[in-house]
């Protein structure tokens, strides 16, 4: 997606009269101040949602109620469309927020102590995967995001593959695999080759093997602090319901084992 400039780029800053263009930053900027830190929290955990699923991240900081948004689009070093359409959607979300009624008293917990929702299986699965991601920034850093390292790790055990099977792999739609392709293209981690009928073959390119290799060599740290309340009879007993959960195998591949 390309650089806005000139007039284009005047055009979509009027488009969000809340925020602060900043030149030196080439971002868009704004401040949000919300009744108290839980109305705060629940916004920003909504926008890292929609961030990862579009695979573009703000820049944020958080202050009890009030939290600091920045958008730019570092691949292109300004402002693109999709800065644009991620801060109008945030201005949407934070007006949402503001408009809700205060909170009802909470409901009766459900045997146990624990709240009803907590009954419920999606709600456990969507708090472990906020785990799984925050643990992975943790470990990783934000250099590169769980999905990109799904398609690098995909793209070590199959070299050559084309971006159809590739999604199929680590289960996307063909649409956000491309988009994602082409970005890591741009930060030199990967190649793409054209093949017949408009398809292209995909490769790791010496950085893009590094910088993966450099991660696996975390990756069982990252496993250890995921799975660090369970015993280890508990972990390989998680592993196996979650394979049969999704339809996998039994029993997962073994890992790929590589130097550096």
């Amino acid at each position: 997606m390309p650089k806005l400039k000139g007039a284009a780029l005047q055009t979509q800053l009027e488009r969000l009269p809340h925020w602060h263009f900043n030149p030196p930053r080439q971002a868009v900027e704004r401040r949000f101040v919300f009744k108290d830190f839980n109305a705060a929290f629940g916004f920003m955990s909504r926008v890292a949602l929609a961030a990862e699923q579009r695979n573009h991240h703000p820049e944020w900081s958080n202050v009890y109620n009030r939290v600091d948004l920045a958008f730019t689009t570092h691949e292109v070093g300004g402002l693109s469309l999709r800065d644009i359409d991620f801060a109008l959607w945030v201005d949407e979300l934070a007006a949402a927020i503001e408009a809700e009624p205060p909170a009802a008293p909470a409901p009766a917990p459900a045997p146990g102590g624990m709240p009803a929702l907590y009954a419920e299986p999606g709600h456990l699965i969507r708090r472990a995967h906020q785990t799984a991601v925050a643990v992975f920034y943790g470990v990783q850093g934000r250099q590169v995001t769980p999905v990109q390292y799904a398609i690098l790790r995909a793209l070590l055990d199959h070299p050559g593959i084309d971006q159809v099977t590739l999604a199929g792999l680590v289960d996307l739609d063909t649409s956000t695999t491309a988009d994602i392709a082409v970005r890591l293209e741009q930060k030199g981690w990967i190649v793409r080759e054209r093949l017949p009928r408009r398809q292209r073959s995909l490769c790791l390119t010496e950085a893009g093997r590094g910088l993966l290799l450099a991660m696996l060599q975390k990756a069982q740290t990252m496993s250890a602090q995921l799975l660090q309340p369970l015993e280890a009879a508990e972990q390989a007993e998680l592993m196996r319901l979650l394979r049969q959960l999704l339809r996998l195998p039994a029993q997962a591949a073994p890992a790929h084992r590589d130097n550096p």
